[in-house]
C-alpha cells in the first residue's frame, strides 16, 4: 500500500521525478494536473465571491462562512502540496533510512500496514464523497471543476496518511527493539533467542531515536497544515450552524455535522497512532529499570543507565514544532476552544438581533 500511495503522488507530481526515467513527461503530466487543481480553485473562489456580493444581510454572515471555508482549503491544500514537492527527494531517502535500520534488528521482519492505511484512505475518500455529493445537488458549478477541486481539498489529508504510517513502522520497530532488549538483559534465556551486547542495544536505540526526528521533521509543515485546516473547518462549520439555527436559516445541518465528524475522527486517529507509539518508546525506560535491578556487571550496568537517561532526559514527543503535541491533549484544546467560541457567538449573535 506504502508504494502504491508513493507512486500515485508521484503521478499527481508530489514527489521528486529525480528517479523516473522519463523526467519530462513526468514534469508535464505535472504540471498540467496542478494547473487543473489550482483552476479549480481559483474558479471556486471567484463563484463564492460573486455568491457573496448578491446575499441577503440574513444570510450574510453564513455566506462569509463558507467563502472563508474555500480560501482557507485553496491555500492549505496549495502550500501542502507545494511542501511535498519540494521534499520530493528527502521522502525517497527516509525510506532508505528506514531500511538502513531494519539491517541492525538481526533480520527482523515487519508486519505490513496495509489493512490499517487502506482504512485511513478510505475515511479520506469519504470525505472527499460526501463534501462532492453536497456540493453536487447546492452548487450550480460543472461537475468536472467539482470533482478536481475536491480531490484537492483531501490532498493534505491523504499525503498525511502516509505520516500516520511512519508512526505506526515507528511503533513496530520500538517494539522489536524492545523485545530485544528485554531478552539481552534477561538472566534465564532459551537458545535461538535474539540478543545483542549492551553497546549495540545502545546504538540501536540511538539509530531509532534518530529515525523518529527525521519521521517528526519531515512532516512537521504537513501536520501543522493539517491542524490549521481542521481548526478553520470546525470553526467555519460551527459558526454557520449556530448563526442558521438563531436566525432561523435553512442549512444543510448534515453536511456540517458530517463534515466535521469526519474530521474530527481523522484527527482522533492521527493522535491515537502517535499516543501509542510514545507509550511503546516509554517501555524501554521501564525496561531497563528492570534489568538495573538485577544485573550485577558494571559493564552492562553503564550502557543500561546511558539507554534509561536517554528515555527520561530525552522523551519520544511527537511534536510541531514546539508549537503544540500530537495527543490527546491537543484535541481537548481544539474542542475546550470550539466550545469558548460557540459560547461567546451566541451571545454576540443574540445582541445583534435584539438591536
Amino acid at each position: 500500500m506504502s508504494d502504491v500511495m508513493c507512486y500515485v503522488a508521484k503521478m499527481l507530481g508530489f514527489f521528486s521525478f529525480a528517479r523516473s526515467t522519463r523526467r519530462a513527461s513526468s514534469m508535464l503530466c505535472s504540471l498540467i494536473l496542478w494547473i487543473c487543481f489550482v483552476s479549480s480553485g481559483v474558479y471556486m473562489i471567484v463563484y463564492y465571491y460573486g455568491k457573496n456580493q448578491n446575499v441577503s444581510s440574513k444570510n450574510s454572515m453564513y455566506m462569509k462562512m463558507v467563502f472563508f471555508e474555500v480560501v482557507s482549503k485553496f491555500v492549505v491544500a496549495t502550500v501542502g502540496t507545494s511542501v511535498s514537492a519540494a521534499k520530493g527527494q528527502a521522502y525517497f531517502d527516509l525510506l532508505g533510512k528506514f531500511s538502513a535500520f531494519d539491517e541492525l534488528t538481526l533480520g527482523e521482519r515487519f508486519p505490513s500496514d496495509g489493512c490499517v492505511q487502506t482504512l485511513y484512505m478510505l475515511l479520506v475518500a469519504s470525505v472527499f464523497v460526501h463534501n462532492l455529493s453536497w456540493t453536487l445537488v447546492s452548487v450550480d458549478v460543472p461537475f468536472y471543476v467539482l470533482f478536481a477541486w475536491h480531490l484537492y481539498c483531501v490532498f493534505t489529508m491523504s499525503t498525511f496518511v502516509q505520516y500516520v504510517n511512519y508512526v505506526r513502522m515507528v511503533r513496530e520497530r520500538f517494539k522489536s527493539v524492545n523485545r530485544i532488549f528485554k531478552n539481552s538483559v534477561a538472566e534465564n534465556f532459551s537458545l535461538g533467542t535474539e540478543r545483542m551486547y549492551p553497546k549495540e542495544l545502545v546504538n540501536l536505540f540511538v539509530q531509532l531515536r534518530g529515525l523518529t526526528n527525521e519521521v517528526k521533521i519531515y512532516y512537521t509543515y504537513h501536520a501543522m497544515l493539517v491542524i490549521v485546516e481542521s481548526v478553520l473547518i470546525l470553526i467555519t462549520n460551527v459558526t454557520a450552524l449556530t448563526v442558521g439555527y438563531i436566525n432561523g436559516m435553512q442549512v444543510d445541518n448534515v453536511h456540517l455535522i458530517g463534515h466535521t465528524s469526519m474530521r474530527l475522527l481523522f484527527l482522533f486517529y492521527v493522535v491515537r497512532e502517535t499516543h501509542n507509539t510514545k507509550l511503546e518508546a516509554n517501555n524501554t525506560a521501564l525496561i531497563g529499570h528492570e534489568a538495573l535491578i538485577t544485573t550485577s556487571d558494571i559493564t552492562t550496568t553503564k550502557y543500561l543507565e546511558v539507554i534509561v537517561l536517554n528515555c527520561w532526559n530525552h522523551p519520544i514527543v511527537f511534536d510541531v514544532k514546539d508549537f503544540f503535541d500530537l495527543d490527546y491533549k491537543l484535541l481537548q484544546s481544539i474542542i475546550a476552544s470550539v466550545v469558548t467560541y460557540v459560547v461567546v457567538l451566541v451571545q454576540i449573535q443574540l445582541a445583534v438581533n435584539e438591536i
